[in-house]
């Protein structure tokens, strides 16, 4: 590993840190109501304070594109969670599932990456993990997508099949 991917975990980590809720933002232990949760992989929740990750969210994107286009939306659509421990360039940047874990937490909260299938269905996948997804295009500059609107049922007091 060289000093680059030492950098880059250090980064991971002390972004994770400052993200996260502190102890004394915790009025009598429970999770503040504006709090970003987001289920880990091992570990089971995270709540981030939403002012720091908007703060944040440029260098979480800077890590994200970092990591091989297989995982990006416009070019691979998704790859295992265990890959994720290399960087585009195919170098090694960390040796712990646990930093793996906070890039892609990060990448939830602030809402660049997704997992692209639901929890019940990992255990089918290769090591029982998660497939992750990342987008960090900027969605500003696409064209907005008309609103979609339901149809409109027929008869009165009929629920429509959608919903």
């Amino acid at each position: 590993m060289t000093t680059r991917d030492e950098n880059m975990k250090t980064w991971c980590r002390n972004l994770m840190d400052y993200c996260l809720f502190r102890g004394e933002e915790i009025k009598g232990g429970k999770v503040p109501e504006e709090a970003v949760l987001v289920e880990g992989i091992a570990t089971s929740m995270f709540g981030f304070h939403p002012g720091r990750i908007e703060e944040k969210k440029p260098e979480i994107k800077e890590l994200l594109d970092r990591m091989p286009v297989q995982f990006h939306v416009q070019s691979g659509g998704g790859w295992s969670f265990l890959n994720l421990c290399n960087d585009k360039s195919g170098d090694q940047w960390t040796d712990y599932h646990r930093d793996m874990e906070i890039l892609v937490v990060l990448g939830l909260a602030a809402k660049l990456a997704a997992y692209t299938m639901p929890r019940d269905l990992w255990d089918s996948l290769p090591g029982g993990v998660p497939y992750i997804t990342i987008d960090t295009r900027d969605k500003s500059a696409e064209p907005k997508k008309e609103e979609e609107h339901e149809p409109v049922s027929e008869g009165v007091g009929e629920q429509s099949p959608h919903r």
